[in-house]
């Protein structure tokens, strides 16, 4: 699918694609064709280290190998046997990676305008909470400031008259 590709191509995701190439590479002799069919199928050791099931019970409707069906086989190398094959076989691991990897950047994507909405929103909770809180230590100054005074008029109170120094003693 055209996902798993461009998620292939990805930098971050070399490794991902090395395994993916090298599950269509046989490393050791070249095997023809007529083998599978004769053998009715066989296991084989990829260059990526899985072992792959060759499927040629039914060889009239074509070899298969994973997903994909040999095309057209037996193509003469220099250094081996080419079977081409009519889709592109991703190891169930690397199916696995990019999932997990495309549904956590999907999700990261889905998230980051709710996140920056609540970024917003908290920053103007706070702003509000300044000025309110604000208003609110002038408010209970102005009140305590009044009770004071009232209290000073209830009690016929004057300011208090700053200390008095004493006078310097005489010698």
């Amino acid at each position: 699918p055209k996902e798993q590709l461009e998620a292939l191509l990805l930098p971050e995701n070399k490794r991902s694609l090395a395994s993916t190439l090298n599950a269509h590479v046989v490393s050791g002799k070249a095997i023809k064709s007529e083998r599978f069919v004769v053998a009715k199928g066989l296991y084989l050791k990829m260059a990526n280290n899985s072992v792959l099931a060759i499927d040629a019970k039914n060889a009239a409707k074509g070899i298969k190998f994973g997903d994909a069906t040999i095309a057209k086989a037996d193509i003469e190398a220099s250094n081996g046997v080419i079977h081409i094959v009519d889709t592109v076989y991703v190891p169930k691991r690397v199916r696995t990676v990019l999932y997990t990897k495309t549904k956590a950047a999907q999700a990261k994507a889905a998230a980051g305008p709710a996140l920056e909405k609540a970024k917003e929103a908290t920053g103007k909770a706070i702003e509000k909470a300044k000025e309110v809180g604000g208003r609110a230590v002038e408010a209970t100054k102005d009140a305590a400031g009044k009770a004071v005074d009232k209290a000073k008029e209830a009690t016929g109170a004057k300011p208090a008259a700053p200390a008095a120094t004493p006078a310097p003693a005489n010698k």
